[in-house]
Formats: structure tokens, sequence, C-alpha cells
């Protein structure tokens, strides 16, 4: 798979290779905390140490070779998806060390070394978005459990209701909702401004306002007055210091932690299972793109509230195929 090269398409400026560890040191200061997401981060130096496993020892070493030796290596099992976007990684780093001077060319700049060529991704398989009966059965076992349960139980499960109700209601990912401040909330403009606080977030489009529909306003009317809740001598800071609309039991940061299967990520899996349903904050953000993809709004309208810069990437990965939305579609076609 070795590509053929032109005089035309090498550089003229000099080049000089550096260890792979120096390179490696530099890309993780670049992406370092506060400078990207922590997903993105974790996933840089997932690739670098795969390569670094490889054997590479120079940035001169950033090869077509190496990419294909890199494909090889995958595990046994491991999704198209997965490599897909673990060598888009990869590129980011041959992209760097072609910019530095580190390497004469990048190997994915050749035509055979484009990532589509390399591998195919099919539709991904498995349960992808809830419908929104699926969620309907979801949020009103919550509701039961709120009424049902007293006490720190019944707490929880107050947060937990509001916070499944504004992701499914509005797309948003995870890590923004569940660090929103209450100064985010505009009940009576039924908008919420999605900001960085207290950590960078996942693209520079993703600060934006976003709409919430008339629905997502009770939920949170009936949970912002017992926000604060707690039992009778439980110590708490004063509360102009808890700004957040999902705070942790202690209210010293927002709900994004916990004990094992007290995690956000795990109380929304066990409600929804609880209720047969298969369910995750991002298969809620799917959700809502599919959704609202039934109900009408248009392509930039769903792009926007989904903060995507390209809207291609709203409708490949985010709106899934249901066959509720393709009959409702063509529910007036006839001759």
């Amino acid at each position: 798979m070795t590509p053929v090269t032109t005089n035309a398409m090498l550089p003229s400026y000099p080049v000089t290779a550096i260890p792979f560890a120096a390179l490696k040191a530099e890309m993780l200061a670049n992406y370092g905390p506060g400078l990207a997401a922590p997903g993105t981060l974790k996933k840089l130096s997932q690739v670098l140490d795969l390569v670094e496993a490889l054997g590479i020892r120079s940035s001169d070493q950033l090869t077509p070779e190496l990419v294909g030796r890199f494909i090889a290596a995958r595990p046994p099992g491991q999704s198209p998806h997965t490599l897909r976007s673990l060598l888009m990684t990869l590129r980011t780093v041959c992209s760097h060390a072609e910019e530095m001077r580190y390497v004469m060319v990048s190997p994915f700049r050749f035509r055979r070394m484009k990532i589509s060529r390399l591998v195919r991704v099919g539709p991904p398989a498995g349960k992808r978005h809830c419908t929104r009966d699926e969620i309907r059965r979801v949020l009103v076992l919550l509701e039961q459990d709120v009424a049902r349960k007293r006490g720190w139980a019944g707490w929880r499960s107050r947060r937990l209701l509001a916070a499944v109700a504004t992701a499914a209601y509005t797309g948003a990912r995870a890590g923004e909702v569940l660090r929103l401040h209450v100064d985010d909330l505009d009940l009576p403009g039924r908008i919420i401004r999605i900001r960085p606080h207290d950590r960078k977030l996942k693209t520079p489009g993703s600060e934006a306002a976003i709409g919430m529909p008339p629905a997502l306003v009770g939920y949170l009317e009936a949970w912002l007055p017992r926000r604060l809740d707690c039992p009778l001598g439980f110590s708490i800071p004063p509360a102009d210091q808890i700004p957040w609309l999902f705070p942790g039991t202690r209210r010293q940061g927002p709900w994004t932690q916990g004990a094992p299967g007290h995690r956000p990520t795990d109380r929304v899996k066990a409600v929804a299972a609880r209720a047969g349903v298969v369910m995750t904050f991002q298969m809620l953000r799917r959700s809502w793109c599919t959704i609202a993809e039934g109900l009408g709004l248009s392509q930039p309208q769903i792009t926007r509230q989904a903060r995507h810069a390209d809207p291609a990437t709203t409708l490949r990965h985010y709106q899934q195929r249901e066959e509720r939305n393709l009959r409702d579609a063509v529910a007036g076609f006839e001759f």
C-alpha cells in the first residue's frame, strides 16, 4: 500500500526529526486539561500510546507503513467506527508533525491513505436512540419515584427526574446538562444558555442558547424550590455559593461523579432498565434530533439546537432512521 509520490508533493523546507517521546509530550501539552475536552485528551493519549507500542521512536517514522501496522494491530472485534475515530486522531498527530517540520509529509496526505479508503463503516449496530413512548415511560416511572420516596431518596429522585427531562427535552450533551447553573435558565423566555463554567465545552460552537419546550418548564419549576433540600442538621454551603442546577449531595460541585451505581450515567441506565428501556444520555441526544425531525423541524433548526458546525454531522450521526418518521413523512403522498 505504498503510495506513489512526486516531487511536487514534497515540501522544499528542511525537516528535523525529533524523538517520538518529545512529540508525544508536545501533543499532550497542546491538548492538556482546560485546552480540550477530557474525551479528546483521553483519545489522543490512547493513540499516542498505541503508536509508541508499535516501536515508533522518531517522528520521521510516521509513514504510510506505520498507518498500515496501526490498522493491523487493532484488537479482534473492534468496531470500524472506533478504528475510524482513532485514525482521525492519528491524522491530527501526523498533521502537527508535518506543520512543525518534524516529518517531511503526513502519510494521510496521500490519496491512498484517505481514511475513507482505509476503513469502511456502515450503520452502527444496536439501539441508538429511544422512541417517544420509551422516554415517556421512563419519565412516568421517575415521577412515581418522586411521589413515593422520602428523604434523601426522594431528593435524588427529583434531581434525576429534572436532569433526564432536561436532556430529553433539549438534546443537550450530558456534561452540559449536569454542569448547568441556575442563572443559565430563562424559564419565562424558555431559553437555556450553554456556557463553559468550570470546564471547556466540546467545541467553540457549543456555547450558545438553546430552546426548551413548555413541557420542560414544568419539570424545572417543580425542581428549583427543592434543589437545596436536605435533612435537618445536614451542613451545606450558603445558597449563594451553590450555583449548580443539579448539585452533588454535599452541594460542593455539580452532580457529575459518585460512587459506582450512583453516578448520573448509572442512575439513568438503572431507572430505564426498570421501565424496560435501554437509555443513556447520549441516546437522549440522538433521540431529540430524531424526534424533532418527525415533528417537522427543519434541518437548520435541528442542527442549531444540537450546535453542530456541519449539518451533515447532525444528519449522519444523530438523526436516526425511525419507521414512524418515514411513515408520517409520506402520509399525504397520493396520486
